[in-house]
């Protein structure tokens, strides 16, 4: 007598389980987190770590497109942003070096941050708050910084040539051995700050800059 075999078919739920495709399986990897933040980006630009620029060439390094980037704690030397970050809370805190030229930085908050030797030429900074900021030997030539807050910031040989810091606060500052030639400074509060050895020739100063209680330089024949 012969036997058939009978293939074994699932039957009820069974059938309808095994007629669903698999679900994929979920793989989550755990990544460490990023240091660098950045919560609020308008517009593109780049901001990734490249190489600096090669030295004697007018070329600038490309970075990345990014609008949310996180970047905290990193220390951006060589980078160019050209970037627009305004209203951007930024919590690296070491900009040294760093090529910011043209970028767009204003109402960010960027407290204590350092910015020694950095490129800020034609920089926006408006109304940023740069409270205690390290500005030593950083080029800020034509930067904007209306109503900034640079209280207690450190400009020690910095360049602020034809900077614009009407209204800024620049209490307690230390910008001995700055040059400020035909910098604004209308509307500046200047009261506590060290003008030692400043350059202001040509410079735009506030009413009443000599009573202000700054110590350090006079103005040059220039000032007005």
């Amino acid at each position: 007598m012969a036997t058939a075999l009978q293939e074994h078919r699932p039957v009820g739920r069974d059938a309808r389980a095994a007629a669903r495709p698999a679900k994929p399986q979920r793989v989550c990897a755990r990544r460490g987190r990023v240091l660098l933040s950045v919560v609020l980006v308008i517009g593109t630009g780049a901001c990734a770590h490249m190489r600096p620029p090669v030295v004697g060439t007018e070329s600038r390094p490309i970075g990345m497109p990014c609008k949310a980037v996180k970047c905290r704690g990193g220390t951006p030397g060589g980078i160019y942003f050209g970037a627009q970050m305004r209203f951007a809370r930024l919590n690296f805190d070491n900009f040294s070096e760093a090529d910011l030229r043209e970028a767009d930085l204003s109402a960010s908050d960027m407290y204590r941050a350092e910015f020694r030797n950095a490129d800020l030429r034609d920089a926006q900074l408006r109304s940023a708050n740069l409270r205690e900021a390290d500005f030593r030997g950083a080029n800020l030539t034509r930067a904007v910084l209306l109503k900034a807050n640079l209280r207690g910031a450190d400009f020690r040989n910095a360049n602020l040539t034809q900077a614009v810091l009407l209204k800024a606060n620049l209490r307690d500052a230390d910008l001995a051995g700055a040059v400020l030639r035909g910098a604004d400074l209308r509307g500046a509060r200047l009261q506590g700050a060290n003008f030692a050895y400043a350059d202001l020739d040509g410079a735009l100063l506030p009413a009443g800059f000599g009573e202000q209680e700054v110590s350090g330089s006079v103005p040059g024949p220039g000032a007005r």
